[in-house]
């Protein structure tokens, strides 16, 4: 019980503008579903071939399972450990890797694995750190 207070009491107020912005995708998107329930964090899937993670809201995109799940997890805890810097430390690198050609290509084509580079690398070890499975 403790634990999750922490939890929602970190993203709600370090945290606060990516869960800001985690609640309007949330309330636009899917309003008022939680699909699942992952560590205290609302996970949704939604109709996109991406997943996404802002804050404790987590929307997982086409056939993401639990390896999807526990990542976007990392990536909340990034939020936690970064707070208000998170959207520019971890929020634009992924954008970027994700959807930025001359990046992108390189795991596109296989070269790399997209959960290679930073972030995403990152918030793997974080996210599968964690014990629970769905």
């Amino acid at each position: 019980m403790f634990k999750r207070l922490l939890f929602y009491c970190i993203q709600w107020t370090w945290g606060f503008p990516q869960n800001l912005a985690g609640l309007l995708v949330w309330l636009v998107k899917s309003p008022f579903r939680c699909d699942e329930e992952y560590e205290g964090a609302v996970v949704n899937r939604w109709k996109n071939e991406k997943s996404l993670s802002l804050g404790m809201f987590i929307f997982i995109g086409y056939g993401g399972g639990i390896r999807m799940i526990k990542h976007e997890y990392g990536h909340t805890i990034q939020s936690m450990i970064l707070g208000p810097f998170y959207l520019f430390a971890v929020g634009i690198p992924s954008i970027i890797w994700c959807n930025f050609y001359p990046v992108a290509r390189k795991w596109k084509s296989g070269m790399v694995s997209y959960f290679s580079g930073y972030p995403e690398s990152w918030a793997d070890r974080l996210g599968f750190n964690q014990k629970k499975d769905v």
